[in-house]
């Protein structure tokens, strides 16, 4: 899997993250107007803030560690991108 490390600015991030009981937070939207829009996936988990670890949070806390670093000049977030099948290996709505 590869790793994305992503130095950003302040302000709001424009995505939403789920924060599944056991495993690391999943991004599940990124918005239009987001900042991170060119740079982060649908599917993409969020390993870290700063260097805090964000396994077993809860998608409140997470918030709240954004929300509170906001007007940080900078923030370090690293994700984590798993591995995309090809269209070609996707089998959609069953077969012939």
């Amino acid at each position: 899997m590869k790793s994305i490390e992503i130095i950003v600015t302040p302000g709001k991030l424009g995505f939403i993250i789920d924060a599944p009981l056991d495993g690391h937070p999943v991004v599940h939207l990124v918005k239009e107007t987001s900042i991170l829009g060119d740079r982060i996936m649908v599917g993409d988990k969020l390993l870290s803030i700063d260097g805090q670890e964000m396994l077993g949070l809860t998608s409140k806390e997470i918030s709240k560690i954004i929300k509170d670093k906001a007007n940080n000049p900078k923030r370090v977030m690293v994700f984590q991108r798993p591995p995309r099948q090809n269209a070609e290996d996707m089998v959609v709505g069953g077969g012939w």
